[in-house]
């Protein structure tokens, strides 16, 4: 378990200062009706996620949180204890469907669970 102390380090060496939040565009125009009460979305545009403007304006958040994170003097030491503490491997339950068990397994720092089939959960498992 990550110790809480990492945590308020961080935020302890981060000036207390007003961050520039990116821009975010607010469309009032959408609004719906649900069951007689009208709801404004005004960030459904945010939704498309293959919209140029939704792919820039991630790209502008991302990079706004990874100036803050790098900003604290001990963000390196805090990343390497984080990535020792989350590098080992990890598996979920296997599910049987039909004739075959499913399983998927994480090395340590994979983005993503890679899926295995089994036949039995004696035999060797395959992608």
């Amino acid at each position: 378990m990550i110790n809480i102390h990492i945590y308020i380090k961080m935020a302890a060496n981060i000036a207390v200062q007003a961050y520039p939040y990116p821009e975010t565009r607010r469309d009032e125009s959408v609004v719906e009706d649900h069951f007689g009460t009208q709801v404004q979305d005004p960030y459904r545009w945010l939704e498309n996620p293959d919209s140029k403007e939704t792919q820039e304006w991630v790209t502008k958040q991302n990079d706004f949180t990874k100036d803050f994170i790098r900003s604290c003097k001990d963000w390196d030491k805090i990343n390497q204890q984080l990535t020792k503490v989350y590098n080992y491997p990890k598996y979920t339950t296997p599910k049987k469907r039909g004739n075959h068990y499913f399983f998927s397994k994480n090395d340590g720092l994979q983005n993503q669970n890679v899926q295995f089939m089994k036949d039995t959960m004696e035999r060797e498992p395959r992608l």
